[in-house]
């Protein structure tokens, strides 16, 4: 408003400059038509006559007029009587000359100043009056018009919107490299509990998709809630026709926005109804959350996979092991070598044991009865064959006897050959106890929920259209045509006084 009172003052201070410039040219123009000081004789044109006009009288000086007439009256008198021969021809009247112009007084000249002020002041008065008509239609059709159709489109034809908004922020954790929970792995999933802007921007951008209607299409009739008539109704909802009306009415009522520092996601539903704004809210509340598990869930199922067959892998294994001890404990005729070596080792201990007590009757039977008594010499047959049993158990068990080497080194290799089994059964074992744990935690990997919408502002049932805001629209809409009208008036007027 400030803008446009300097403009007005600038255009008066226009039009009274232009005014004085007016009224000071009036008055110069006056004083150069007052009368000059000497008269101007002018010759009128001679009348169409057949005869030659007569020639100009010469001026006679009044004081010589008698005399001269007296002198030429005796010589020249048929001259003069020449022109009286011819007395009835009519004569060319002499030209008279105009009347002197009387200089105007001061005050004619300020009264016809006067008028004429008041004659330019009446004619800036009407171009002001008409420009002021002008400017208030302009005003009438640009502003009032648009205001008044405005509001009454508000209040009566416009159908009312209900408003569902929910807040959700995403939680969870990334998946570990290889499967393994490494220093790495943790600082990923630490950072990825505080925000994971990435799958926001997906839920973001899966909101506006045709995949977002699309599931929602197999849960509710959006058609209906969006009051869009079905085209092909035999089809299914995705190929109607009409799909792409059902879009643009979606884009236009559903809207999704996060805020990149915190990562909390603002979802925006419109409705014609209350109920079906807070079925549409929830709707793609639950589509959302099972998006955001399903975008991990290929590299979980490749995860179990691996792991499923490496178990696979290890038991196979295992099981060719265990028929390898069943060949060897068959061949050796025994389950276990060790156990069999302690057994000889025992039986050793007793044939030293016997072998102690005959060297004891030997030797009494010696002092009594001498060498050659039958007792004696039974005696010292039944030690001789204790000691190749005792010498046969020793070769045995450490394979030093002189007998085959098939027999000498039967126990050692059967103790190696066991040990060798049983280190790479144990080895096998830890393996298939490694490949199942891998694979019990990739399932539970697989049937957890990695990632979670966390909703601390659940979608509530409103109550209140939140469209049209009749007062406020259209106020909205009074102030942008008065803005634009303010606009287009400054411009003309500007245009109007430079041309």
């Amino acid at each position: 408003m400030e803008k446009l009172d300097e403009a007005r003052a600038r255009e008066e201070r226009k039009r009274k400059a232009m005014k004085a410039k007016r009224q000071a040219a009036m008055a110069k123009s006056a004083t150069k038509t007052a009368a000059p000081s000497k008269p101007v004789f002018v010759a009128a044109p001679p009348l169409a006559s057949p005869e030659p006009p007569p020639a100009q009288a010469r001026p006679v000086a009044k004081t010589g007029q008698g005399t001269a007439g007296s002198k030429t009256s005796g010589s020249k008198a048929p001259a003069a009587k020449a022109p009286a021969a011819k007395a009835p021809a009519a004569k060319a009247p002499e030209p008279k000359a105009p009347p002197a112009a009387k200089a105007p007084s001061p005050e004619t000249q300020l009264k016809s100043r006067q008028e004429a002020e008041a004659e330019i002041s009446a004619l800036l008065d009407a171009r002001e009056q008409r420009a002021r008509r002008r400017l208030g239609l302009s005003f009438l059709l640009v502003v009032i018009v648009p205001t008044l159709v405005a509001a009454f489109y508000l209040a009566f034809l416009a159908t009312p919107r209900y408003l569902a908004e929910a807040k959700f922020i995403v939680r969870g954790t990334l998946e570990m490299l290889g499967g393994e929970s490494t220093r790495f792995s943790r600082d990923l999933s630490s950072l990825s509990s505080i925000s994971n802007n990435q799958e926001g921007h997906i839920l973001v951008d899966h909101v506006d998709s045709h995949a977002a209607v699309e599931r929602l299409l197999e849960r509710m009739d959006l058609y209906a809630m969006y009051r869009i008539r079905r085209q092909t109704p035999e089809s299914a909802p995705a190929q109607d026709p009409a799909f792409n009306r059902l879009m643009a009415a979606w884009r236009s009522m559903v809207h999704i926005g996060m805020d990149s520092v915190t990562g909390i996601l603002t979802l925006d539903v419109q409705a014609y109804t209350a109920e079906d704004a807070m079925a549409i809210a929830q709707g793609l509340l639950d589509e959302s959350s099972k998006l955001v598990n399903e975008l991990t869930a290929r590299a979980r199922q490749d995860r179990l996979k691996r792991a499923t067959e490496e178990v696979e892998l290890s038991r196979a294994e295992l099981d060719g092991l265990l028929k390898q001890f069943e060949a060897f404990r068959n061949q050796q005729g025994t389950v276990d070598a060790n156990y069999s070596a302690l057994a000889l080792e025992g039986l050793a201990g007793l044939l030293r044991d016997q072998r102690s007590k005959l060297n004891a009757e030997l030797t009494t039977a010696r002092a009594s009865m001498g060498d050659d008594a039958s007792p004696t010499r039974t005696l010292k047959t039944r030690l001789e064959s204790l000691d190749g049993e005792i010498a046969n158990l020793e070769a045995q068990i450490d394979g030093t006897t002189r007998r085959s080497s098939l027999e000498r080194a039967a126990v050692p290799q059967s103790l190696a050959t066991q040990e060798k089994l049983e280190t790479k059964r144990n080895l096998v074992i830890a393996r298939v106890s490694r490949a199942e744990g891998a694979q019990s935690t990739a399932l539970s990997d697989t049937l957890r929920q990695h990632a979670f919408l966390m909703i601390f502002e659940p979608p509530f049932l409103p109550h209140v259209a939140t469209f049209p805001r009749v007062r406020l629209d259209t106020l909205i809409t009074f102030l942008v045509m008065f803005g634009f009208w303010c606009i287009g008036a400054t411009f003309t007027r500007n245009l109007h006084v430079h041309s």
